[in-house]
């Protein structure tokens, strides 16, 4: 994990540390690391898990266990697995990271990746939707200049459709 992800990753488990119950946790990308989330729902905390160019290979499980199970973990990953050639791949990565992270929680909901130009995210969100977990699904988001990372008013509508979808 290079340094800055390591950073990242040591203050997430702080946050976790420091709950008093259990709570909602969003594992994610850097959009998810710089969406703008509440820090609680209907009074549950939210641990914001996103980590700057995070992919399917990061080891999130070990990252966000605590001493509670999570109320809900929201999966927001994807987006850096999209420039893989390989889409079987991704598939594989996925589904053993999902099966890492169930132990964790009795719920988990899935993000799909917001279209991007760049890339075909097609077969990633398929990949996805097969998991058999519900699944928010995003549609075009505004990017910002760099086509990859999100607007403000992205932001507003990505947290509305996550948000809607995990409660």
């Amino acid at each position: 994990m290079p340094n800055q992800q390591g950073l990242m990753a040591a203050r997430i488990k702080r946050a976790i540390a420091k709950l008093q119950e259990p709570p909602i946790i969003f594992v994610g990308d850097s959009i998810t690391a710089l969406a703008p989330l509440p820090e609680a729902i209907n009074g549950v905390p939210v641990v914001n898990a996103g980590i700057g160019g995070a992919d399917t290979s990061i080891d999130f499980p070990s990252i966000i266990a605590g001493r509670f199970m999570a109320r809900l973990i929201v999966v927001a990953l994807g987006t850096n697995d999209v420039a893989y050639p390989n889409p079987e791949g991704f598939a594989d990565r996925y589904s053993h990271l999902l099966a890492r992270l169930q132990p964790l929680t009795d719920r988990m909901v899935l993000v799909s990746v917001p279209t991007r130009a760049t890339y075909d995210v097609t077969a990633v969100n398929e990949i996805i939707r097969a998991q058999g977990l519900p699944v928010v699904t995003l549609g075009e988001l505004e990017k910002t200049g760099d086509g990859i990372h999100l607007t403000a008013a992205a932001y507003e509508q990505w947290t509305k459709a996550i948000l809607g979808g995990a409660s």
